[in-house]
């Protein structure tokens, strides 16, 4: 490939990518990016909202995002945890785990796949 290697992903094995797929494919754990490359995958295409309210979400997405990197940065210096990112269930984890009705990860938070939901989320709809 390239020296830009980190930009390509093999999708051969596939006949389709939706952005989900895509988002698990690249690895995005974090929940602000996973909603701000959502939104950028179809910005103005959705046909609720327009072109330039996709962008607004994004940016106030990513400002967010900042905040709380901010906020994280005063935890660390005040000597307290920091919250970190940590990794969610990918797709397939959660597929062989639907069988349960929470998945718990570590302090008993939730772990969902991303936008799980009956809608969107074939783990939690069958």
């Amino acid at each position: 490939m390239t020296k830009h290697n980190h930009y390509f992903v093999d999708v051969s094995g596939l006949d389709t990518v939706d952005v989900y797929r895509m988002i698990e494919l690249i690895g995005i754990t974090c929940p602000v990016a996973q909603h701000v490359f959502k939104k950028a995958w179809a910005t103005g295409k959705r046909g609720h909202k327009d072109l330039r309210r996709d962008w607004q979400d994004i940016a106030d997405s990513a400002a967010r995002k900042l905040q709380m990197l901010g906020e994280d940065a005063g935890r660390a210096q005040a000597g307290q945890q920091a919250f970190v990112e940590r990794e969610e269930l990918t797709y397939g984890e959660h597929l062989a785990a639907r069988q349960a009705d929470q998945y718990q990860g570590e302090g008993g938070v939730m772990i969902r796949c991303p936008d799980c939901s009956a809608e969107h989320c074939p783990c939690v709809a069958g």
